[in-house]
This record gives C-alpha cells, structure tokens and sequence, in this order.
C-alpha cells in the first residue's frame, strides 16, 4: 500500500494562517489537482518548522499531541458528508505527528476575487449567496456553527460559478454550549455580531447569519460594511448603521456584561442609503443584519426569500464525484496490492491445511451462512418458480416458460454489463477474507 506522501506531489503553497499550510498537490495515481491543509501544532517553531534536535521534537509531540482544532474539524466535516455548498473532505493522514487533511482545490477565496473584481453585479450576488446560506443551512440542520464565516473562508470556482464553505476549524456543536465556556474570539473582526462584543454567552447558529449578512453586503461594495480598527469602534460603527438597541428592540441588552449607559444614542441608517442594491434584495440583508439574534432570520428560511424566486437553483456541476470515484479506484487497488503482496496468507500450506487461507474460507462460508435467511425473503426467480412448478407436479408450466423466455434476454444484457463489476467484487471479497 502506497504512504500517503507517495499519493502526493506537491506543486506550490496556496497561503499559511494561524492554524496551518494550504499548499497545492497532484496525486500521483489520478492526476488531480487537490489543496492539502497541513496542520500547525503548538510545538511547531514559528513558521511551521519542526525542531531541530529530534529528542526535543519527539519530546514535544509526546507533549501536545494532536491539535484540538484539526480532530474536531475532521470530525465535524466527517457529520457533515458531501454537500455542494461545503468543502468535501477527501482523504485525512498522518505523518511523524501531523494532521493532513486533503480538500477539493478550488480557483481563489472570495477575499480575493473581491479584490481582483471589485463588487459582483446582481446575479453573481444572489448565486453565492444562495449557496452561502445553503451550506450553513446544511450545518444548523445538523446543529453545527461554523462561528467563522468570511470572505477567506468561501472557496469559489469561477468556471461555474461554484461556491463552497471552507475551514470549521473554530466550528463547534451546538450540545456543547451548555457545557463548555465559549472564547470571544469566534469570527474576525468586521465580521463578528453585537452580541459578542457585549459579552452574551449563548451565541450559536445567528452569529453565523450576521457574518453572512456581512459578506454579502460586502460582495455588493467589494469592501467590508463595518471597517473598524478595534472592538468598540466595531460596536459603535453597528450601532451607527443599524440604531442603538433598547429594552424595547433587545430584551435583556442592558444586563449584558459589555454594555454601558455611555454608549451613544444612535437613530440608524437606511441600507439603502449605504448599499446600492434592490428593495428584495436589502430586505433579505434586514433578516440577517439585526443587532437582536432572536431577529435573525434562519438560513432556511432565508433559502425561500423572494430574492432567489428567479434564481436557478439546480446544484452547479462539480468535480467531487469524479474525485470521490478515482479515490474509490485508488483503495480498490490498495486491496489489489495486499492481495499481491501477501499471496501466502491466502494459502499457508496446501497439505496441513492450516493458516490464514483455510481460515479466510471458513470467514467467507460463514458469511454466506449468515446471508442465507435474508436471501429467503427475496422474490424467487423464474428458474426456482419452473423447478418449483416441477417438484409440486404441476404439469403445464408454459406460463413459467414464457415468463423465462422473456426475461432470458434481458438477464444476457445485464450479467454482460455486470460482468467486470461481479468479478471485481470477487477479488476485494478475496482480499477482505485475507485480511479477517
């Protein structure tokens, strides 16, 4: 079986973040292109170079361990499955104490195609922001926050306008917040909600619409909607667009452990006057942009808004079933190899009849013992119904005969379609009692 830096040539680095390394392979037996996430440990020197003495590196490993961040993002992508508008996670392994994770390569961020572009007209707008609010729909049905939602985590290929939510590293499951003490530091700045400035301990799945709000109002400018420097002019700069909150708009705003009678006293803005978007789509930014969470409206919700009514909502064309199906040739041939490479585990020795080949037989004949009663209950086919009809007596069995006249050309067509595929599960069946 190949190790898994064999699988991989690696092409060049996409951008390295508080977490990890992004760089771009090719794998070697496909020939695709994918962006491999190479996690950064804690006993990793500055710049993700292992130490140099090998007992202090083996020492630190041993330490630490395995990031926190990388487990439960494996974890979380692993509930989450293929999804078009989330980031499949491929292949996952390890190497001398490190954590990669193998992801579908996309064309740029949207931090970047912002930039490059400058604001997306209208269509393209809507688009990613239908499959934006799809994919975290997709994450708050299974009560998962993504809790870092921003343009640098949303992958995009602009071949088909395809867009995918990328890094859960800092995502967590909603039975958790009951338990554990949530840090502050969940989204980016521009991109984090009123609550969590002001301290409010139950966050969960609206601190996800607020960043996405932000996004999408920020794909309409190019630039972000609330361009601060720090927390409080974060929080004054919300305050400012949106209006002061009250007893009245937020129950319970005035007991939280941030706020202060000093905060000014804001009438708030228009969108309209801020944003040069249409009345439905402004309105959709109104359910997502409050500074009460309990007024957010949730994403699939949202997924019904007049906004996305004229919108084509069939799932763009993408690559991660042609990935999903060479990964799928790939571990086929690493059964083929262990089948090759261990030949005599198959038949240790023909004249004691000992070994792992008779006790694969006796694995493989108890399996087809234990699938016996569950073939009873299926329909008998047209040879068992003649030979039935035979052994009761029946005399005149040409409505059976007729039944197997017809259904014998069919049954050629398909045992001939199937034929590679049966004999292909032969061989893994081999290779899986060789293994048990």
């Amino acid at each position: 079986m190949a190790r898994p830096p064999d699988k991989y040539q690696k092409l060049d680095t996409i951008g390295k973040g508080s977490c990890g390394v992004v760089s771009r392979y090719r794998c070697v037996q496909t020939g695709n292109i994918v962006a491999i996430k190479k996690v950064r440990f804690s006993y990793l020197n500055d710049g993700g170079e292992e130490p140099a003495d090998p007992a202090l590196q083996e020492q630190r490993m041993c330490m630490f361990g395995a990031s926190s961040q990388a487990l439960r993002e494996v974890s979380l992508l692993r509930q989450l499955g293929d999804h078009p508008a989330i980031v499949p996670l491929l292949d996952v392994f390890t190497e001398r104490g490190l954590v990669y994770m193998v992801f579908t390569q996309m064309d740029r961020d949207l931090g970047n195609h912002l930039q490059e572009v400058g604001r997306l007209p209208l269509s393209s707008l809507r688009r990613y922001a239908f499959q934006l609010l799809s994919g975290l729909a997709h994450c708050h049905s299974r009560c998962i926050s993504h809790r870092d939602v921003k343009p640098q985590n949303i992958l995009i290929k602009l071949k088909t306008d395809e867009v995918k939510l990328c890094d859960f590293s800092l995502s967590r499951l909603e039975a958790t917040y009951s338990r554990e003490k949530q840090t502050q530091r969940v989204a980016s700045l521009w991109y984090r909600s009123p609550e969590i400035f002001l301290g409010a301990e139950t966050k969960g799945t609206p601190v996800d619409l607020w960043s996405a709000g932000c996004v999408i109002a920020e794909m309409a400018t190019s630039k972000p909607i609330f361009p601060a420097r720090c927390e409080i002019g974060m929080l004054f700069c919300q305050f400012d667009l949106l209006g002061t909150p009250t007893e009245a708009s937020w129950p319970g705003v005035t007991g939280l452990p941030y706020w202060s009678e000093k905060f000014p006293n804001c009438s708030g803005q228009d969108l309209s006057m801020v944003l040069i978007l249409d009345t439905v789509t402004l309105n959709l930014l109104a359910g997502m942009l409050c500074c009460n969470p309990s007024h957010r409206h949730a994403a699939g919700v949202l997924l019904g808004h007049p906004c996305f009514l004229a919108l084509d909502k069939t799932p763009p064309p993408s690559s991660m079933a042609h990935e999903r199906a060479a990964k799928d040739v790939q571990d086929i041939q690493d059964v083929q190899d262990v089948r090759v490479k261990l030949p005599n585990l198959r038949m240790q020795d023909s004249t004691t009849g000992t070994g792992m080949g008779q006790m694969g037989t006796q694995v493989g004949a108890q399996l087809q013992v234990d699938e016996s009663p569950r073939r009873s209950h299926r329909s008998p086919s047209v040879q068992e119904e003649l030979s039935f009809s035979r052994f009761f007596g029946q005399n005149d069995p040409s409505q059976t005969q007729k039944r197997l006249k017809a259904q014998t050309s069919v049954e050629r067509g398909v045992q001939n379609h199937s034929g590679l595929l049966a004999e292909e599960w032969n061989h893994n069946t081999q290779a899986r009692s060789v293994l048990w």
